[in-house]
Protein backbone atom coordinates (compact mmCIF):
# COMPACT_ATOMS: atom_id res chain seq x y z
CA UNK A 1 0.00 0.00 0.00
CA UNK A 2 2.78 2.32 0.95
CA UNK A 3 4.54 1.94 -2.83
CA UNK A 4 1.29 2.83 -4.08
CA UNK A 5 1.08 6.00 -2.09
CA UNK A 6 4.44 6.71 -2.79
CA UNK A 7 3.59 6.32 -6.78
CA UNK A 8 0.44 8.68 -6.98
CA UNK A 9 2.80 10.96 -4.91
CA UNK A 10 0.88 10.92 -1.68
CA UNK A 11 3.82 9.99 0.38
CA UNK A 12 7.61 11.18 0.03
CA UNK A 13 8.88 7.81 0.87
CA UNK A 14 8.60 4.44 2.74
CA UNK A 15 11.10 2.03 4.14
CA UNK A 16 10.37 -1.46 5.35
CA UNK A 17 12.83 -3.43 7.00
CA UNK A 18 11.32 -6.90 6.82
CA UNK A 19 9.88 -7.62 3.26
CA UNK A 20 10.45 -10.64 1.23
CA UNK A 21 11.71 -10.32 -2.33
CA UNK A 22 8.57 -11.19 -3.84
CA UNK A 23 6.65 -8.65 -2.09
CA UNK A 24 8.59 -5.88 -4.14
CA UNK A 25 8.89 -7.05 -7.24
CA UNK A 26 5.70 -5.34 -8.59
CA UNK A 27 6.00 -2.87 -6.11
CA UNK A 28 9.76 -1.55 -7.59
CA UNK A 29 7.76 -1.39 -10.88
CA UNK A 30 5.10 0.11 -10.14
CA UNK A 31 7.17 2.97 -8.23
CA UNK A 32 9.79 3.46 -10.78
CA UNK A 33 7.44 3.49 -13.50
CA UNK A 34 5.58 6.13 -11.78
CA UNK A 35 8.92 8.13 -11.58
CA UNK A 36 9.90 7.06 -8.46
CA UNK A 37 13.30 6.16 -6.99
CA UNK A 38 13.32 2.37 -5.32
CA UNK A 39 16.56 1.25 -3.47
CA UNK A 40 18.22 -0.88 -0.45
CA UNK A 41 18.49 1.58 2.77
CA UNK A 42 22.26 2.08 1.44
CA UNK A 43 20.76 4.16 -1.25
CA UNK A 44 22.03 1.04 -3.99
CA UNK A 45 19.58 -0.23 -6.50
CA UNK A 46 18.19 -3.49 -5.46
CA UNK A 47 17.71 -4.90 -9.04
CA UNK A 48 19.14 -6.38 -11.41
CA UNK A 49 20.17 -8.55 -8.14
CA UNK A 50 23.07 -8.64 -7.04
CA UNK A 51 23.50 -11.79 -5.38
CA UNK A 52 22.77 -15.29 -6.32
CA UNK A 53 18.71 -16.09 -6.16
CA UNK A 54 19.11 -18.63 -3.49
CA UNK A 55 20.87 -15.82 -1.02
CA UNK A 56 17.11 -14.29 -1.01
CA UNK A 57 14.76 -17.08 -0.63
CA UNK A 58 13.29 -16.36 2.60
CA UNK A 59 15.39 -13.85 3.69
CA UNK A 60 13.94 -9.81 4.26
CA UNK A 61 15.48 -7.68 1.87
CA UNK A 62 15.08 -4.20 3.44
CA UNK A 63 13.67 -1.38 1.04
CA UNK A 64 13.15 2.20 0.26
CA UNK A 65 10.87 3.82 -2.04
CA UNK A 66 10.35 7.63 -2.47
CA UNK A 67 10.15 10.16 -4.98
CA UNK A 68 13.55 11.11 -7.09
CA UNK A 69 13.56 14.78 -5.57
CA UNK A 70 13.37 14.20 -1.63
CA UNK A 71 13.48 10.35 -1.56
CA UNK A 72 17.59 10.35 -1.72
CA UNK A 73 17.49 13.09 1.28
CA UNK A 74 15.04 11.46 3.45
CA UNK A 75 16.30 8.00 3.26
CA UNK A 76 19.97 9.36 4.62
CA UNK A 77 17.92 11.28 7.08
CA UNK A 78 16.17 8.00 7.98
CA UNK A 79 19.04 5.32 8.19
CA UNK A 80 22.45 7.71 8.31
CA UNK A 81 24.51 4.70 8.74
CA UNK A 82 22.74 2.71 5.91
CA UNK A 83 21.40 -0.99 7.10
CA UNK A 84 20.85 -1.06 10.49
CA UNK A 85 22.89 -3.89 11.33
CA UNK A 86 20.85 -7.95 11.57
CA UNK A 87 18.46 -6.68 8.69
CA UNK A 88 19.71 -8.12 5.93
CA UNK A 89 20.22 -11.95 5.41
CA UNK A 90 19.02 -12.84 9.11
Amino acid sequence: YHGYLVSTGRMRGSADLKVKLHDIVAVTVIVQEAGGWVSDLDGMPIFPLQREFPYYVDAPVPFFAGDPVTGPDLLKALFPDGTPDGTFGE
